[in-house]
């Protein structure tokens, strides 16, 4: 059935990155003698990424913060692990010949990193990143824009965790399905 096209969100839809991203927070705080992070401020990041977070923890080294705290992010990115399901999901859709792309905020060449060792790379039809960090393209709709173009569509899915997903869905006219991850971030801290 080709005439679908599977948009999958990537970071705690597909890929269980929350762990990975609270070591990094906290890799950053402890460099700058910041107070610990908390569920709450996990929670803030994973749906938000710039968000107050930053600078109600780092006020004016907030910007140096998060650039100490990408460098850390890209450090541990290959601790985040695909969630049990996800490979199972992705091979039952290729197998139905549906078309499946993954998008993400994430930078691509750390996107590509990851699916490579998620070993899923044939199982997709491509993947969107961002050129860089903290950009947080999605919701905009000229994201992706390009390679959805290159894939024969009647209609687009959109699965992802966040307001951000669902806010893209609709600005490209996609349907968007909001899903939440079995673990919750407290399993996590």
């Amino acid at each position: 059935m080709r005439n679908l096209l599977i948009l999958w969100d990537w970071d705690n839809t597909l890929n269980d990155t929350s762990a990975m991203i609270f070591k990094s927070l906290q890799e950053t705080a402890e460099h700058y003698d910041a107070p610990m992070p908390t569920k709450h401020d996990l929670r803030e990041v994973l749906s938000q990424h710039k968000g107050a977070y930053w600078e109600r923890t780092y006020a004016s080294d907030t910007q140096e913060a998060m650039d100490y705290y990408l460098n850390r992010f890209s450090a541990n990115h290959l601790e985040a692990r695909l969630f049990p399901e996800a490979k199972e999901i992705l091979t039952f859709v290729h197998q139905s010949k549906t078309a499946q792309l993954i998008i993400s905020n994430k930078r691509k060449d750390l996107l590509k990193d990851e699916i490579e060792q998620a070993n899923i790379k044939h199982l997709i039809d491509g993947y969107i990143g961002a050129d860089n960090a903290f950009s947080k393209i999605k919701p905009m709709p000229n994201y992706g824009a390009e390679v959805i173009a290159q894939i024969p569509h009647e209609q687009l899915l959109m699965i992802g965790d966040g307001t951000c997903d669902m806010e893209y869905a609709q600005a490209i006219g996609a349907i968007g399905v909001y899903i939440r991850a079995k673990e919750e971030v407290e399993s996590y801290i």
